[in-house]
């Protein structure tokens, strides 16, 4: 695209230096405004007009402007250059039909899914708090060890023992006492003792039962904790899986509302090309017939001043046989008169007859 070697500014200048503004069109402003190279062309072509001196160089310099006029703004400035007639575009429909425009008809959905999409808040565990307190019984718990000092079950059974061994020992010596009319013996204390030893063993023995006992009721324990951090942790992943369920919604509805705009948007660019391509062809079609227009005012034009030039010679051409003709008549009026002495036809000539 040829860029502009003057400005509007230029324009005016000129023109008014020139004391043409004032006798230029609207239409020819106009025209300088949108392209001042056209405008500084016609102003040109004005000036070239008021200095012409002969018919045929002010012809030339009007048609010039109209040359411009035509092709650059598609008007003509009527026989003076002052007026404006606006030539017809061929085809019709050139520069009549607006280009296709882009309105997205998702727009307000597309900002309020993106919305839901940005702003939606961090996943935040309702269990993180049960989690980690679980978590601590799973890893922190103390090693297995038993005291049986301190289990209520073993104190349950030394209690029982004792009173055990208490009666075995006191029907052990009442029966020895029985024995010896009353009088302890040796006997008889040895017998109490073995029968309060016998429960004491039993008691013993009961120990290992006993660390077992507590033993596989600290793995029920490690299991249970176990499990209830596994319950938790299973409920916990199943909320972050709604989240992440909800938020691939989110994401889902958002790509299908731009999918939608994308088509419709792509059906635009083909519709806004093939209307390009349309009007390039009109364009041109509309080039060529305005070319062909100024083409035949162009002839016509040199018709015109061809006309004009022949009427002149012709003219000019009975001018001077008309004028022969009299110098001619004259000669032979004078000859008569000198020569001759007969005065009549110079009087007829000098209109004196």
């Amino acid at each position: 695209m040829a860029t502009n070697a003057y400005t509007y500014e230029n324009f005016m200048k000129k023109a008014t230096e020139t004391g043409l503004w004032d006798s230029m069109s609207d239409a020819d402003k106009a025209l300088a405004e949108k392209n001042p190279n056209a405008g500084m062309s016609i102003l040109q072509y004005r000036l070239d007009y008021s200095k012409a001196t002969t018919d045929e160089a002010k012809a030339l310099a009007h048609h010039g402007a109209e040359r411009v006029r035509k092709q650059y703004g598609g008007y003509s400035g009527g026989d003076s250059g002052s007026s404006y007639y606006l030539e017809d575009a061929s085809p019709s429909r050139y520069g009549s039909e607006e280009a296709p425009t882009y309105e997205s008809a998702y727009a307000d959905q597309i900002k309020s899914s993106l919305d839901t999409v940005l702003n939606r808040k961090d996943y935040q565990s309702s269990y993180t708090q049960k989690i980690q307190d679980a978590l601590a019984q799973v890893t922190q718990a103390d090693p297995f060890s038993y005291e049986a000092a301190s289990d209520p079950l073993f104190q349950s059974y030394a209690k029982q023992y004792r009173r055990e061994g208490e009666r075995a020992t006191a029907d052990a010596l009442g029966s020895a006492a029985t024995l010896t009319g009353g009088i302890p013996s040796s006997y008889a204390i040895t017998a109490a003792n073995q029968a309060g030893d016998y429960y004491a063993t039993q008691l013993s023995d009961k120990v290992p039962e006993l660390a077992g006992a507590a033993y596989g009721r600290y793995l029920d324990q490690q299991t249970q904790n176990q499990n209830t951090l596994n319950s938790l942790m299973d409920l916990d992943n199943a909320d972050y899986q709604k989240y992440i369920d909800a938020l691939g919604f989110d994401y889902d509805d958002l790509n299908t509302l731009l999918s939608l705009d994308e088509g419709d948007y792509e059906r635009f660019k083909n519709e806004l090309a093939q209307y390009n391509t349309d009007r390039d062809f009109d364009y041109e079609q509309w080039l060529d017939d305005l070319y062909y227009k100024s083409d035949q005012a162009e002839i016509k034009q040199n018709q015109r001043n061809y006309e004009k030039e022949m009427d002149f010679t012709q003219d000019k051409a009975a001018a001077d046989a008309t004028q022969t003709a009299y110098e001619n008549e004259l000669t032979r009026a004078l000859y008569a008169a000198e020569y001759l002495g007969n005065y009549s036809l110079l009087k007829r000539l000098l209109g004196r007859s």
